[in-house]
């Protein structure tokens, strides 16, 4: 893309899920701390699909199946499983008297 951003975007329409996709080359983010990983992408990109049968869900979906049986057959693997909580969970704030 030679250090041109272009940004394409709907007239407005509704949608079954919304996916964010990011490409980084790995020769350049192997020895960077995430948060820097942003200033190498070769690609990065939200797009909405418009049902679960949409042929890009599709396609994501599969990308997604892929990659988790590749890791998930490596030899000891370690898996990291924590509790998540709700963004909108306000249940552990006291209202103000």
């Amino acid at each position: 893309m030679n250090g041109v951003q272009y940004t394409l975007k709907s007239p407005g329409e509704t949608g079954h899920n919304v996916m964010k996709l990011e490409v980084y080359p790995y020769a350049k983010i192997s020895n960077l701390e995430r948060k820097h990983w942003w200033k190498h992408a070769t690609s990065k990109m939200i797009f909405m699909t418009s049902s679960p049968v949409d042929p890009l869900e599709m396609a994501v979906n599969k990308v997604v199946h892929m990659v988790t049986k590749q890791v998930t057959s490596i030899p000891n693997v370690v898996k990291d499983q924590k509790e998540i909580s709700s963004w909108n969970s306000f249940g552990d704030f006291q209202r103000r008297q």
